[in-house]
């Protein structure tokens, strides 16, 4: 029981603090969206409509690593 008793403790405080850093994070009103250089789009959009030979044979070995039969 002891065990139940510490780990009940170390997720308590650790809801705690949690709650305190999002808390803080928004009375601060802490943005990290302008920090980051991540715009979200495709740096070459037309790429992804054509598949090369690598990205092929990687489908093939995905498939066939979770049963899909490709001889279909």
């Amino acid at each position: 029981m002891v065990s139940a008793d510490v780990v009940a403790v170390v997720l308590t405080a650790t809801a705690v603090l949690l709650l305190r850093e999002l808390i803080r994070r928004r009375r601060f009103g802490d943005d990290s969206a302008e920090e980051s250089e991540y715009s979200g789009s495709a740096r070459n959009p037309a790429a992804l409509l054509s598949a090369d030979d690598q990205a092929l044979e990687e489908l093939d070995r995905l498939l066939g690593n979770y049963g899909a039969d490709t001889d279909e």
